[in-house]
């Protein structure tokens, strides 16, 4: 759903309106979210690679959203924006992709949730 995320979320919902409760979706724009929400999806994940907001406007926006999760580039999470975002509003961050484990585990200390991965093993990251 990298092009027109509000169109897509909808040919899904029309498509496949059984199913719309097994799919996690990704929205990159927090003004998806409603609409996301109303078409009955649950499971989403906010990618804040295409968001031009600082993290003050990301951590203002979480706290009328009800995510399973925010998806910052790496060296956000490096920032503290994860570590924030878990402390002030109870949501993990998953950066992506990372495969490396001695990153991972520094990713961790500094409030990742899990990350998405190519490859690491639940494991791995020790």
């Amino acid at each position: 759903m990298k092009g027109d995320t509000p169109t897509a979320l909808k040919v899904i919902a029309a498509r496949y309106p059984d199913l719309v409760d097994r799919f996690v979706v990704q929205i990159y724009q927090p003004e998806d979210y409603p609409l996301a929400r109303a078409l009955g999806f649950d499971e989403v994940i906010w990618a804040l690679y295409r968001y031009a907001g600082d993290d003050d406007d990301v951590l203002l926006w979480l706290r009328h959203m009800d995510l399973n999760g925010l998806s910052p580039p790496e060296p956000d999470a490096r920032g503290g924006l994860a570590l924030r975002a878990l402390e002030e509003t109870g949501v993990l961050s998953w950066p992506h992709t990372n495969n490396d484990p001695q990153v991972v585990r520094g990713l961790k200390a500094r409030g990742i949730g899990e990350v998405m991965t190519d490859g690491l093993a639940p494991n791995d990251p020790g």
